[in-house]
C-alpha cells in the first residue's frame, strides 16, 4: 500500500482506476456502476472500497412527510439489500444523498439535521446487523454549517461504535487550496483555526476540531468521498469555478506567485505550464496535507471513469491520471522485501505492558488476544501479531524449491470478528477474538516466527496452530477450491537460536514438513502439531504458508498458536503430526 492517501472515484470501470489500485491506492469509491468492485478487490485485496449505489430516496422529503427516521432507514437498507449481496467486495456503503441544510440559525435546518442524524444512526445499526459497514454523512463541500454538527452526534457515535466512516466531500476552484487559510480573496474571512483549514477543501479539519474532538469522537476515520475542482457557491466573481477542463484559459493568465506549490511559476521547457500537470500537482499538494492527519483514511479523486453527465471531470486517459499513478508508486515505502522485514518493526499500537506468558502458553499472546500488531513497513499491508516477526519471500526460492514459481508480495493483517459477516464469524473465529489473515494475487511464501526465551533445557514442549487454507479459484455460483491438493501448503518448525535466516534456516529441532490439502483439507481448520525437547533456553517458532498459484479470491487464516510444557511425553517420532 502506498503512503499516499489518494484513490480513484469512478462511475464506470477504466484501466486507469485499476492502475491506481495496482500502484497501491488504499481506497476507491464506486458510484452508480459497482461492477468494478470485483476487479479492484482482486487487484488490491487490502484496499477500502466504498459503494455509493443508485438511489431515488430523498431524506428531506421523508422528513417533511413525518416518516420516522428509524423506519425510513430500515426501509432504505432493505431496499438496497440485493445490491449489498451482489457486491460483497465493497467495504462500506454510503446512504442516500444528504439533504441541503440552511444556516444554523434556521430552526428547520436544526430539525432536519436531527432527523438525518437519527436516520444515519439507524442505517449504521441495520448494516451492522448484516455484517456491513457504513459511510455516514457525505456532506457536500462547504456544509453543513458548523454549529449544526452538534445535532449529528447520534450518527457519529453509532458509526464510531460500528467501525464505520465519516464521509465528507471537498470541492474548490479555481485551485484546490482556494479559501483555505491565507488562500482567499482580500478581505475575506479566514477560518478560525490554528491549522491550515478551509471553507471548502481542508474543511475536514474544522469538523475535526470543532465537532469530533470536543465530543470525544476520536476513533472515527474520515473519508473524503469526492475530491475535485468544481463549481462552488462561495467563489470569487473575479475567479471562475468549475471542472478542471474549463479552467485552462484562466490558469494561462495566472503567474503562480502565491501558490503553495512551485510548479506553475517555475515550469520551463516542454513541460512549461501544462494544465494537466498543474492539476496533478494541486492534488499532490492536497495529499501532503492529508498525510499530516492520521484520522483521515484517504480521498477519492474524481473522476477516474466518468459517466456521460460528468465528462468535463474525466481524468481517465489523461496525463493527470498518469502523473498521479506515478505519484502513488513513488510514495511506496522503501524496504518492503523479506530482508527489510528482518529488522526491528514499528509497532502499531505499542502498549507499555510486557508479554504475558503463562504455563498454558509460553508464547507472547498480546497480538492474538488483544489485536495489537507490528505494522512492519508502515503500509498496514504487512501486519504481524505483536510479538511475532513477519517474513516473506520475493522472487525465486532456493534451488530445493525449483518446482515452485517465483513468489510475490502478499497481504497480511489481524482480523477481528466485527470485520467479517455474522454468518462467517463462528466458522472463522471459533470463539477466538482475533485471527491472522493472509491474501495475495500472486504465488507467495510467508512466515510468522517468534523467538521464545526462558525455556527449560531438556524439557519437552508441545506446539500447535490451527490453520484454515482456502485456495479459492471461483466463488460463484458456489465456492470452488483449487483441485490441485499441492496448491497450498503449511509448515511448522522449531529452529535453534534467536535469529534464523529465511526462507532457508538452520536444521530444525522439529518440523511438520509441508502439509498440503491432503493432510489439511481445504476449507476447514486443521491443527499443525509438534513436540520437541528444548536444547537451550531460547528457540524460534516458525509457521510458514505458501501458495503455488495466483488466487486473488483465496485467503488463509491462523488462530493463536500455542506452546506449552509437556514433560510427560516422549517427543521421538512426533514431529510430523497433523490432525
Amino acid at each position: 500500500m502506498t503512503l499516499s492517501k489518494l484513490g480513484p472515484h469512478l462511475q464506470r470501470y477504466t484501466p486507469d482506476a485499476q492502475q491506481w489500485l495496482e500502484a497501491g491506492a488504499r481506497l476507491a469509491r464506486l458510484s452508480g456502476d459497482l461492477t468494478s468492485a470485483r476487479v479492484l478487490a482482486e487487484v488490491h485485496p487490502g484496499a477500502v472500497l466504498i459503494g455509493d449505489p443508485p438511489s431515488e430516496v430523498e431524506v428531506a422529503l421523508d422528513s417533511r412527510h413525518g416518516t420516522l427516521p428509524e423506519v425510513s432507514a430500515r426501509a432504505f437498507v432493505a431496499a438496497q439489500r440485493v445490491v449489498y449481496d451482489r457486491h460483497p467486495q465493497i467495504t462500506a456503503w454510503e446512504g442516500p444523498a444528504a439533504p441541503t441544510f440552511g444556516p444554523a440559525t434556521d430552526l428547520e435546518a436544526l430539525r432536519l439535521m436531527a432527523w438525518y442524524a437519527a436516520f444515519e444512526a439507524e442505517r449504521v445499526r441495520a448494516l451492522a446487523e448484516l455484517g456491513l459497514r457504513a459511510v455516514i454523512g457525505n456532506f457536500a463541500s462547504g456544509g453543513p454549517d458548523l454549529p449544526l454538527w452538534a445535532a449529528f452526534l447520534p450518527a457519529l457515535d453509532a458509526a464510531e461504535a460500528e467501525r464505520g466512516y465519516l464521509g465528507l466531500q471537498e470541492h474548490s476552484a479555481p485551485w484546490l487550496w482556494w479559501l483555505a487559510g491565507p488562500h482567499r480573496p482580500t478581505g475575506a474571512k479566514a477560518p478560525d483555526s490554528t491549522a491550515l483549514a478551509g471553507w471548502t477543501t481542508l474543511r475536514y479539519r474544522l469538523v475535526r476540531d470543532r465537532a469530533l474532538r470536543p465530543n470525544g469522537i476520536e476513533a472515527l476515520p474520515i473519508v473524503i468521498t469526492s475530491l475535485r475542482l468544481d463549481l462552488i457557491a462561495a467563489g470569487d466573481p473575479d475567479r471562475p469555478t468549475g471542472p478542471w477542463t474549463g479552467l485552462h484559459d484562466f490558469w494561462s493568465t495566472h503567474d503562480g506567485a502565491d501558490d503553495p506549490i512551485a510548479y506553475w511559476q517555475s515550469a520551463t521547457g516542454d513541460d512549461a505550464r501544462d494544465p494537466a500537470r498543474y492539476y496533478a500537482e494541486q492534488l499532490i499538494w492536497y495529499d501532503a496535507e492529508l498525510q499530516r492527519d492520521p484520522e483521515v483514511l484517504g480521498a477519492a479523486v474524481g473522476i477516474v471513469g466518468a459517466d456521460l453527465r460528468h465528462g468535463a471531470y474525466e481524468l481517465a486517459g489523461t496525463s493527470v491520471s498518469a502523473h498521479l499513478s506515478a505519484h502513488l508508486r513513488a510514495a511506496r515505502p522503501m524496504g518492503t522485501g523479506s530482508e527489510g522485514l528482518a529488522h526491528a518493526p514499528r509497532s502499531v499500537p505499542r502498549g507499555p505492558e510486557l508479554p504475558r506468558l503463562t504455563r498454558e502458553n509460553v508464547l507472547d499472546r498480546r497480538g492474538f488476544d488483544e489485536g495489537w500488531v507490528d505494522d512492519t513497513d508502515g503500509t498496514q499491508e504487512l501486519a504481524a501479531p505483536l510479538g511475532w516477526r513477519l517474513r516473506y519471500l520475493e522472487g525465486a526460492g532456493p534451488q530445493s524449491d525449483e518446482a515452485w514459481p517465483p513468489a510475490g508480495r502478499p497481504f497480511a493483517t489481524l482480523v477481528g470478528s466485527p470485520d467479517v459477516r455474522p454468518g462467517e464469524r463462528a466458522r472463522l473465529f471459533s470463539g477466538a477474538p482475533f485471527i491472522w489473515r493472509v491474501a495475495a494475487r500472486t504465488p507467495f511464501h510467508i512466515a510468522l516466527e517468534q523467538t521464545v526465551q526462558g525455556l527449560a533445557p531438556g524439557l519437552t514442549y508441545a506446539f500447535s496452530a490451527r490453520v484454515l487454507m482456502e485456495p479459492i479459484v471461483r466463488d460463484q455460483p458456489r465456492v470452488v477450491y483449487a483441485p490441485d491438493q499441492q496448491a497450498s501448503e503449511v509448515r511448522a518448525s522449531i529452529l535453534p537460536g534467536v535469529g534464523p535466516t529465511f526462507p532457508v534456516g538452520p536444521d530444525p529441532l522439529a518440523t511438520s514438513d509441508w502439509l498440503t490439502g491432503e493432510a489439511l483439507p481445504f476449507g476447514r481448520y486443521g491443527d499443525v502439531r509438534l513436540k520437541f525437547v528444548a536444547p537451550a533456553e531460547a528457540v524460534t517458532v516458525r509457521l510458514e504458508i505458501r501458495s503455488r498459484y495466483a488466487l486473488p479470491l483465496a485467503a488463509w487464516h491462523v488462530q493463536a498458536p500455542l506452546l506449552t510444557p509437556d514433560p510427560g511425553e516422549d517427543p521421538s517420532g512426533s514431529s510430523k503430526v497433523a490432525d
